[in-house]
This record gives C-alpha cells, sequence and structure tokens, in this order.
C-alpha cells in the first residue's frame, strides 16, 4: 500500500461532497490535484466509482513521480517533511470527503448491519481500539457468539509468506459440530484462528460465501451463546426454549416413525436441554411445521456419519401435538420472519405467538 493510503482503509467516499471540495469528474472517477512545497510538488488524487483512493505526488521539475515518500529506507529530513505536507492534504480530504465504516470489507460491513437489523445487536471491542476487533455478545449472558478481526490472509491459508500475504477480515463462529465436514467443505471456511478447530471456524468476509450463508452460520453461534449459561427461573429450573428443528422425509420418514410411538429418538445437534420444546419442520413435499414436541432425553451416545450425515449424539423427542398440514407451511414461516430451516433454530416471538394462538382458537390440530 502506498504511503498515505491506510488512513482510508475504513472510510468510504460522500461522493455529494467530493465536487464541492474541489474534485473534478469524468467517466474514470472522480479527480483532484494540489500544489505544496511552495509550488515544487503536486499532489494528484484519485477516487474511482468505488470510493477507493489513490495519490500519487508530482515533482513539478521534471514532471515525475516522486517515489522516495513510499520507499520506508528513505529517512531524511527532507523525504520527511514532503511525507508530512502530502499526509496533511489526504487528512483534510478524509476529513471533509469521506465517512467512517466499522470495517475494511464491503461483506464485513453488510454483515454488521444485518446483524443489528436482525438481533438488534452492535459489536464491542475490549481489547485495543488499535486492532479492530468486534466483538459480538448474546446481551442477556454477555456470552461470544461472533469475533471479526483483520488477519494476514496465509495465517489461514498457510500458502505465502506472512509478509507477503493481503490482509482479510474474518469472523470466527461457532459451528454445530455434527455438521463439521460439511461446514468446512465451504468456500471460504477455515479451521478458526486462535481458537478451538474443532468447535469454531473463521470465515474469510471476501464474498466467498452469500451474505445469507454467513448469516446462517452466525445464528447457528448465536443459539449456542444464547444456551451457554442459560437463564433460570425464580424457583432455580432452567427456561425452557423453544426450538424449530428440520426433518427431511427423503432419509427419515418422521410420520410413520410417530404412527408407531410417542416417542422418537433424534440427531442432537444443539445445545437443547430436557424440557425444551421441538417445532419438527417436515421438508418438501410436506414443506409445513408438523409437529410440536417435547424433548424428554439428552446426549445419547451414538456413532453414525455417511456422506451426507455425522451424528454423534442423540435426544428424545415426545409428540405432544400434530398439526394440519396447512397451518404452518414455509410461506407463512416466511411472513414470521423465518426464511430457512436447514439446521436447528430458535423460535422467534412471532411464531410462537402464531402457532400458540392459531392452534388455541382453532380446531387445527389432531388429536392421539
Amino acid at each position: 500500500m502506498r504511503f498515505g493510503e491506510d488512513i482510508f482503509l475504513r472510510m468510504t467516499a460522500d461522493f455529494s461532497k467530493l465536487k464541492k471540495y474541489g474534485f473534478s469528474k469524468n467517466s474514470s472517477g472522480y479527480f483532484f490535484s494540489k500544489n505544496f512545497m511552495q509550488n515544487e510538488f503536486k499532489a494528484e488524487i484519485k477516487v474511482d466509482s468505488k470510493g477507493k483512493l489513490t495519490g500519487k505526488v508530482i515533482e513539478l521539475e521534471t514532471n515525475e513521480e516522486y517515489l522516495p515518500i513510499h520507499i520506508e529506507s528513505y529517512i531524511g529530513a527532507y523525504v520527511g517533511t514532503i511525507r508530512e505536507a502530502y499526509l496533511a492534504i489526504l487528512e483534510e480530504i478524509a476529513k471533509n470527503c469521506f465517512k467512517e465504516k466499522e470495517f475494511i470489507s464491503d461483506q464485513a460491513n453488510r454483515i454488521s448491519e444485518k446483524i443489528f437489523k436482525k438481533f438488534g445487536e452492535k459489536s464491542d471491542n475490549p481489547f485495543s481500539k488499535t486492532d479492530h476487533i468486534a466483538v459480538y455478545r448474546y446481551p442477556q449472558n454477555q456470552k461470544w457468539y461472533g469475533l471479526i478481526m483483520n488477519i494476514k490472509e496465509s495465517l489461514l491459508t498457510k500458502g505465502t509468506k506472512e509478509e507477503d500475504s493481503p490482509n482479510i477480515e474474518i469472523m470466527n463462529l461457532k459451528i454445530d459440530t455434527s455438521k463439521f465436514d460439511e461446514i468446512h467443505k465451504l468456500k471460504g471456511v477455515y479451521p478458526a484462528y486462535h481458537m478451538n478447530h474443532e468447535q469454531w471456524i473463521s470465515v474469510m468476509l471476501n464474498d466467498s460465501l452469500k451474505d445469507e450463508q454467513v448469516m446462517e452460520l452466525i445464528e447457528v453461534s448465536r443459539e449456542y451463546a444464547i444456551h451457554s449459561g442459560r437463564a433460570k427461573s425464580s424457583n432455580g429450573e432452567l427456561v425452557k426454549s423453544n426450538w424449530i428443528l428440520p426433518a427431511n422425509p427423503k432419509f427419515f420418514d418422521i410420520e410413520s416413525a410417530f404412527e408407531q410411538s410417542q416417542e422418537i429418538d433424534w440427531k442432537q445437534s444443539s445445545k437443547v436441554s430436557i424440557g425444551d420444546i421441538a417445532y419438527m419442520y417436515v421438508g418438501a413435499p410436506v414443506s409445513a411445521i408438523l409437529y410440536k414436541c417435547e424433548i424428554t432425553a439428552t446426549d445419547i451416545p451414538y456413532d453414525y456419519s455417511d456422506e451426507n450425515i455425522r451424528i454423534t449424539h442423540l435426544m428424545r423427542i415426545k409428540r405432544l401435538k400434530k398439526y394440519k398440514k396447512t397451518i404452518c407451511t414455509f410461506k407463512k414461516l416466511n411472513e414470521l420472519g423465518i426464511n430457512a430451516v436447514r439446521g436447528p433454530r430458535l423460535a422467534t416471538k412471532e411464531f410462537l405467538e402464531y402457532i400458540n394462538h392459531f392452534t388455541q382458537t382453532s380446531n387445527n390440530s389432531i388429536g392421539f
């Protein structure tokens, strides 16, 4: 990176202010120039259509770029004075024409906005402010579920030498360990930097994964944070959680299983507790919430794996209610703010209000 441009890494151009400041515009971007050091040098600044700033210093006597300001080994008083004067020009442009942003990468900033929009939670930095580390916590117990930091890419890829590697923003997230192999096959996903490799991953925030995929991973990680040191009621009992769990009829016929028995064993892939409620979403061709169940046992040892799934523990679920297939379809879940049920997820307040009110006031459940 050229001298002075690092101050714009966490800034974005306010294009409405560039022309007011003195930038001219053409098809390739915005341009600004200013003589300094008693007209011995000229700063030439360009801001492209994406808001990236680049600059150079021209020595007016020779009309050639003055490169020593970019070479660290040049430490004389003269070049130092030129650097200071040029940096002052850049800082003035930053102050008047740019806005601060939380992260360097566009995806990191988009993800931060999506977290706030969905959960109302902003990051904090418990470390040095110069580290630019962002920690996301579940507010009720302050447990971390996400950590964004800027590191050398080679620390994950183990490729080029660290000094030759570009910097990249990553996000550390806790995963559903039953999907360990599946998750680690995703592009841009690596064993977690500086965290437990069995339970955590690092996701490159460089658009290797779509925002929607990153948010799905965040939701899983956040659920683990929610249930770490779970809240207790006034009598000391754990507060029950309500889950939405997927059931794929291509792999297991849950309807036939519940016809034969009121309790069945199910793969355990989240920090559920005995007494929690599980709403079972049965995939296509049903594509609807079909059962309300109670979790009656957890952490039953089990060892199974194939190309589609890996199971290490089971839980036992007891059928409490069966719903008509028209009650809570996938379309209705979308209306309630649930866009996907690819893995275990906590039920939203809107879903619970709907399913409880709807089944209490209408004859839409099937008794046993």
